[in-house]
């Protein structure tokens, strides 16, 4: 099979088409919640001038996440609500701490959140997070 050259005389800039077997970058949303997200390289036949880097979005220093949950107890007497928290780990300097805690998703004992409820930095011990979930047995 044979794939598309450029044309003779044909501007630097120009590029043609890629071959069948090159698939086109997935979406910003694709590439949050895709297991690969780097799409093959294009035939070398096709000789592309132009050139673009894709991000390497799985690499563990790229990804927020959360330790394990732990239960911290009833906010207070007759709250009705007990209080988790976990460490955040992840890209967090130049001072986006506080927006990577509040929008890094978490699930606590199975409801889902879009990020922390209370943020706090807690210098060495890190970046802290706090959720508070309704419990009967804190009322």
């Amino acid at each position: 099979m044979s794939h598309p050259q450029p044309r003779q005389g044909a501007n630097e800039l120009q590029v043609h088409s890629p071959p069948p077997s090159y698939h086109t970058a997935p979406s910003t949303l694709d590439l949050l919640h895709a297991e690969e997200t780097t799409p093959p390289m294009p035939h070398p036949a096709t000789r592309f001038r132009a050139r673009a880097d894709t991000p390497h979005y799985d690499e563990p220093e790229c990804i927020n996440s959360w330790t394990a949950f732990t239960d911290k107890g009833c906010t207070a007497d007759a709250s009705a609500f007990r209080n988790y928290e976990a460490r955040l780990f992840g890209r967090l300097e130049g001072g986006a701490w506080r927006d990577m805690c509040r929008r890094t998703p978490a699930i606590v004992h199975g409801e889902k959140f879009p990020g922390a409820m209370r943020c706090a930095d807690r210098g060495e011990e890190g970046i802290w997070g706090a959720w508070d979930l309704e419990d009967e047995t804190c009322a």
